[in-house]
């Protein structure tokens, strides 16, 4: 995101897709501050529901815009080191586990305890839970998200796999350029920017690494990122 007119589309997506869930904060949040004795106990735990869906929303978008942000102005501390992946990868899996099961999808780490990777730790992070969130998006309630991961060419490529929806033929060379972004709701017409793989692809770029998407509509998909490996 070199240009100034992929900046400008930047933060036109960030200044949209900001409001979307702030919005609905504040339209549940005032339904129930004005009207609580009126709703039900179930009523009330759907409304709070909205508004903790939301607020993890405009949190993960934040968080993914503080980074870019931190990346463009040079401030952000880029501390490569020897890490385990194994390690990596279940720390992800934790943090992104109640967005699983949410929905009832099950997260699993097939990465052995051999793999030890070059990476800056924040980053690596940042770009897994950034695939895995995607992968639980686009996953139907039951289904399964996986991490793989093998040697190849001096680096270790980790692999998040899903049997979800997919991605259709005409639009996988577009969801790392932000030009052409694409928006799709998730399976419960979860909503987001697909911001989380243009600065996925950023940031594994900033390690010597790529990044690229595999699909098959209705079959699921296999988003794949590259780290050398130590």
């Amino acid at each position: 995101m070199k240009s100034n007119a992929a900046k400008d589309k930047f933060f036109s997506i960030i200044a949209h897709d900001l409001k979307n869930p702030f919005n609905t904060i504040f339209g549940f949040t005032d339904l129930l501050y004005s009207d609580l004795q009126e709703y039900t106990i179930e009523e009330t735990r759907q409304s709070l529901e909205k508004i903790s869906e939301a607020s993890k929303q405009a949190y993960v978008l934040l968080e993914n815009l503080l980074i870019w942000a931190q990346t463009q102005s040079k401030n952000i501390e880029f501390k490569p080191e020897i890490l385990d992946l194994q390690h990596l990868v279940n720390d992800a899996i934790g943090i992104t586990e109640s967005q699983a099961k949410a929905k009832n999808i099950t997260l699993t780490c097939a990465v052995g305890d051999h793999h030890k990777v070059i990476t800056d730790e924040n980053l690596f992070g940042t770009i897994l839970r950034n695939l895995l969130t995607n992968a639980i998006k686009f996953t139907n309630p039951m289904g399964n998200v996986l991490v793989l991961a093998r040697l190849q060419n001096n680096h270790v490529e980790i692999s998040v796999q899903d049997d979800g929806i997919g991605v259709a033929r005409d639009q996988i060379d577009h969801i790392f350029k932000i030009e052409n972004k694409i928006r799709t709701l998730g399976t419960n017409r979860e909503k987001g920017s697909g911001l989380g793989l243009i600065l996925s692809k950023e940031f594994v770029e900033m390690q010597g690494g790529r990044i690229w998407a595999e699909s098959e509509p209705g079959k699921g998909s296999r988003f794949t990122f590259s780290v050398p490996a130590a």
